[in-house]
């Protein structure tokens, strides 16, 4: 991961949190000063479009999408559920589509993985890859699950307490219901793997609870979230709040010591999760000749999962593309020709992908067909430049200073 120093960062580092506070403030009233601008109510020591940036941040894009998500996969885990209460065909395509809608809203999330998702190692626990195909292979041959007996939630506990990151998750889920890009067949689902679906889905939800506690606080659960939540939450809580840290920027206690280190935040969550999509996600199965490096290739998933992430960027950048500040405006204010290459370069990786889908049908069947080759493919070519100029943008963009 890219780690930055710029010079609001150097002062943190170097002179201490009540310097650096002290230069935020003076700087941000004269900054409202000169364009007429009050002092937010909320927080003294920014202005109130600086405030109002950041609280429409956390609450309209990072507490919504986790919100989202937590709905979804809770839905999702209701819906495997059912599949074990009735085991039929059509409850299993219904947790296919819950798995996907899932997926959906985490990759928008992978956008803003700092903070909870990193700082509590959610994010390797929700969606490592590759599995762990043999220990896999072995453990759903044996009666582990199926033999607990005491309800959904001591499986999720044995799951939870005795394997590691490789057999769990969004990809472990995946595993078990999906085959060749469709739902599989329920007469292939065995007991076991009815029974580890099951533990698997509940420690989803409980993460995704994690996720959102982790920025609204365990308060800003309600009703079967906070039920999930609390079930864990004496063993897996979470006790920092990522969302007061960045509407509290600038005060004693906020890991933000002013509105420009938030802001190259949330800008470097972008061009973490783009340089990942083109030097990882795309890169990996090419540079090693390997279908099993492609993340989500059971659902045939992946090119939603990489389209999904620029999405979300976009989402970000743009607050939702809605008529309050954004981060765009800013980074607007700083370079039109910088803005230019970031929205350009979201929409030609897109539209590069989706030339990938009408070719091939899934980036597994690309890699498939043409392995290492597949490094020349037109679109390819054409996503992984896109995804290059569109990392570099938001990276230059970070090395601005936001006023």
């Amino acid at each position: 991961m890219k780690k930055i120093l710029f010079p609001a960062v150097l002062c943190l580092l170097l002179l201490g949190f009540a310097a650096c506070s002290d230069d935020e403030e003076e700087t941000a009233a004269a900054s409202a000063s000169a364009s007429g601008e009050a002092m937010s109510s909320q927080n003294p020591l920014l202005t109130e479009s600086q405030y109002g940036l950041l609280d429409y941040y956390v609450n309209q894009v990072v507490i919504s999408t986790y919100s989202a998500l937590l709905n979804a996969s809770i839905d999702f885990y209701d819906k495997v559920n059912v599949l074990l209460a009735a085991r039929t065909q059509d409850n299993v395509n219904a947790a296919c589509e819950a798995w996907r809608s899932a997926r959906e809203q985490w990759e928008f999330s992978e956008a803003f993985l700092f903070g909870t998702a990193t700082e509590s190692q959610i994010d390797p626990h929700m969606d490592s890859w590759p599995l762990d195909n043999t220990q896999l292979a072995r453990l759903l041959a044996s009666n582990t699950f199926s033999s607990v007996t005491d309800g959904p939630e001591a499986r999720a506990d044995l799951l939870r307490s005795n394997y590691g990151n490789s057999l769990m998750g969004f990809h472990a889920a995946e595993y078990v219901i999906f085959e060749n890009g469709n739902p599989k067949a329920v007469a292939k689902i065995s007991d076991e793997e009815y029974a580890y679906l099951q533990a698997t889905a509940l420690v989803l939800a409980e993460d995704c609870a994690r996720l959102k506690a982790g920025w609204a606080g365990a308060e800003g659960l309600k009703g079967r979230e906070a039920e999930i939540y609390n079930r864990i939450a004496d063993d897996y809580g979470i006790s920092k709040n990522y969302g007061q840290f960045m509407l509290r920027t600038g005060q004693q206690g906020s890991i933000y010591s002013g509105f420009s280190v938030a802001v190259s935040e949330i800008l470097g969550g972008m061009s973490d999760i783009t340089d990942e999509v083109g030097n990882t996600k795309m890169e990996d199965p090419i540079a090693k000749n390997s279908v099993l490096e492609v993340e989500s290739w059971y659902s045939w998933n992946s090119l939603d999962d990489f389209e999904n992430n620029l999405r979300g960027v976009r989402m970000a950048y743009t607050a939702n593309g809605g008529a309050a500040l954004s981060v765009r405006h800013l980074v607007q204010a700083k370079s039109m020709a910088t803005d230019n290459t970031i929205m350009t370069n979201i929409e030609t990786a897109i539209t590069a992908l989706e030339g990938i889908r009408a070719a091939y049908g899934s980036y597994r069947t690309l890699i498939e067909q043409r392995g290492s080759a597949a490094k020349q493919d037109p679109n390819v070519v054409k996503a992984q430049a896109a995804l290059a100029d569109l990392t570099d943008a938001l990276v230059a963009a970070q090395g601005y200073y936001y006023e």
